[in-house]
């Protein structure tokens, strides 16, 4: 399996000429909100995954890679994923029971 995570892709957009120092506190910025994202209420946390899903995929239209190369060094994340979801749907007890 050809894990591409976090490898980079060399460009010339306007993401790639951004400061270092953008980059990293922006990213850092993005993992506090995705953690800060009420799970308890479940129209607000369809609204907040949709709206971090469609922040995600414009970064990706501004970056100028194409989709297949994200989609591709994502195969590894879905796999894990997968895995994660079916191991908690036959060992976890629903709740009340």
């Amino acid at each position: 399996m050809n894990i591409k995570i976090g490898q980079y892709i060399a460009g010339d957009s306007i993401l790639h000429r951004l400061d270092p120092r953008i980059k990293i506190m922006s990213m850092m910025l993005l993992i506090i909100t995705i953690f800060l994202v009420p799970i308890n209420t479940k129209p607000v946390n369809i609204i907040w995954m949709g709206a971090l899903f469609v922040f995600s995929l414009s970064i990706v239209l501004l970056s100028g890679i194409r989709i297949g190369q994200v989609l591709q060094g994502l195969k590894a994340v879905v796999f894990l994923m997968t895995f994660t979801f079916l191991i908690q749907l036959f060992t976890i007890q629903p709740e009340g029971e």
